[in-house]
């Protein structure tokens, strides 16, 4: 068979077949499968590390913790291949197997990329800036699509007043702040996009701000 074709049918196999496997006895079998084919030479290695790295980001391959050698390597071992090959064919075990993908890992052929622990909301309520200037109403911060978003409900109001801003701040006298923008509305739902390189843990405060007096018309401390 055609080598682009045999690696356009692996590829549909790893999306098509994509289903957690978390709490799984033994690794999947079409998992197996590829590794024959990588074995065989229809996959090339970096095809093959690269989906490894997929599937065990995934937790599709579970592999127990693993200390990193210090000395590194970027070549697999032609031992790692047959042992594939092994596999592949039932001749060794699961356990076998991933010993191999832990001397990967180990050796610094397979990397994988740790994603920090961030929960799919935030949000906080608001309060009034002091006595007089007054905002009430629910912000919350929203992780979908590889985008963030701030949302403020639809129960959302703060004092008609001049040169309002949106801020992410550390606190809420906005001594370290990101602007997010002129407000939209005085009440009512309106959204804010925010970008992914924004620290959430640091810029924990809404505020809502006027920029011409520096003054607090309201703050919201966001929390999971």
């Amino acid at each position: 068979m055609n080598k682009i074709v045999v690696l356009s049918i692996i590829f549909i196999i790893f999306l098509g077949t994509f289903t957690t496997f978390a709490n799984a006895q033994e690794i999947p079998s079409w998992v197996k499968n590829n590794a024959g084919y990588w074995a065989g030479g229809s996959i090339d290695d970096a095809t093959f590390i690269n989906a490894l790295q997929f599937l065990i980001k995934e937790q599709i391959i579970i592999i127990p913790e693993t200390k990193i050698s210090e000395s590194q390597s970027n070549q697999i071992p032609p031992w790692v291949k047959n042992n594939a090959s092994f596999w592949a064919q039932n001749a060794i075990t699961d356990s076998d197997f991933i010993n191999s993908m832990q001397y990967l890992i180990a050796n610094g052929i397979i990397v994988i990329e740790l994603e920090m622990d961030i929960p799919m909301s935030l949000s906080g309520n608001f309060v009034d800036g002091d006595f007089f200037h007054k905002t009430s109403g629910l912000a919350t911060i929203e992780f979908s699509n590889e985008k963030i978003h701030l949302h403020l409900g639809e129960n959302f109001k703060t004092l008609n007043g001049p040169d309002l801003y949106v801020y992410l701040a550390t606190d809420k006298h906005a001594k370290d702040f990101v602007n997010l923008g002129m407000i939209q509305r005085f009440s009512g739902m309106q959204s804010y996009e925010i970008s992914s390189e924004i620290d959430l843990e640091k810029y924990d405060e809404v505020l809502i701000w006027c920029k011409s007096f520096g003054v607090l018309f309201g703050n919201a401390q966001l929390q999971p």
